[in-house]
């Protein structure tokens, strides 16, 4: 999802959904707190540039085993 919206390898994640992220952890904590949401706004920067992208999750399919 990430990728679809525009964030590439190399971009920095700075914020998701305005809350500073400044490593991993406090990323895995942000989006396990908020994972029902189905759409994040994350700022990253990209050779110095500070950028925004909208990411949308897709929502998981329910399936039954027949």
């Amino acid at each position: 999802a990430a990728q679809t919206a525009g964030l590439k390898k190399d971009d920095v994640i700075i914020e998701i959904a305005g809350s500073k992220v400044s490593n991993t952890d406090d990323a895995r904590e942000l989006l396990s707190a908020n994972r029902e949401k189905s759409f994040y706004n994350i700022k990253a920067k990209r050779n110095g540039k500070e950028m925004s992208f909208d990411i949308k999750i897709p929502k998981k399919l329910k399936t039954a085993n027949l």
